[in-house]
Parts: structure tokens; sequence; C-alpha cells
């Protein structure tokens, strides 16, 4: 799919987002969800500990379809690669939310045999993912439902 197609699958959708009202400050409303993108890099671990931190129930995004992966890699990211909620536990994926295992966008040769943690990278405006080790340092993405929002976090 083009970058173009892309960016107004993105634009379609922002449409029937939820209002940014709903979200904190400094978060961005995406459909039924707020997401928020980091300044700063930090191991895959540490990024869920952080999205609680700052939103009790944020995790990690989970992404089951292209409009949303679009979302992510464009207007949030804008070409840095971030973690995702996706891992590898004993050679099966799942998200840190507990969603379906549904979609994947993965590149050329992934998921790789070494990293076991999901990177959404927007190399050429793709959007696909790679796997990094969970020590790597990558800037993340947090996202909250906007109904779970809560009022007085951080």
């Amino acid at each position: 799919m083009t970058p173009s197609l892309r960016a107004l699958l993105v634009t379609l959708s922002l449409a029937v987002s939820v209002s940014s009202e709903s979200c904190p400050s400094g978060w961005v409303a995406f459909r039924d969800s707020c997401y928020y993108r980091s300044t700063y890099t930090i191991e895959w671990e540490t990024a869920n500990e952080i999205c609680a931190a700052i939103q009790p129930a944020a995790r990690q995004p989970s992404v089951h379809d292209l409009v949303t992966d679009a979302f992510i890699a464009e207007t949030l990211l804008g070409g840095d690669r971030a973690w995702l909620g996706l891992s590898r536990v004993d050679g099966v994926w799942s998200w840190s939310d507990g969603s379906a295992d549904d979609w994947h966008y993965w590149y050329c040769d992934q998921p790789g045999a070494t990293g076991d943690a999901c990177v959404i990278t927007n190399y050429a405006g793709t959007g696909k993912w790679a796997t990094y080790r969970c020590d790597d340092p990558h800037y993340f993405v947090c996202q909250v439902h906007a109904a779970n929002v809560t009022a007085t976090a951080v």
C-alpha cells in the first residue's frame, strides 16, 4: 500500500475517533483509544511499567489492522521506530494487553530468530514490524482505551 493511501485511511479513521477531550493532555485520540509517544528510548520490559505509571490502564499498543498500524507509524512516530506490545515467550507471540494475536505486519524474513519483542518501523513509509532484543533501547508508545482514562493520573 502506498504511503499516500495509508495517510488517507488514517485521515478517514480520525473522523470516527474519540474526541481529543477524552484523552489526557499530551495524548492523541484515535478511534476508541488515546495514544502517547515517548520522547526517549528504553528497553521493552520497562515500557509497560512506564505506560501504567503515566495512565493506570495504559499498555504498549496492540495492533490489529493496517489503519491502526499506519496511524502509529506515520502520525505518532513519523519515521522513528518504537516498541509494540507484542512479544514472544517460548516461541509464542502474544500482546501484552491479552488481546488476540490475529494480525501481523512483519518485514520480509521476520519474525527473526533472535529478538523476542516487536518494533514498528517506518522505513519507506511501510510501518512494518521487526524483532529486536528486549534490552535494546527504542522509543515506545502507550495506548489506553478512552473509557479507561483516569483523570487523576500523572
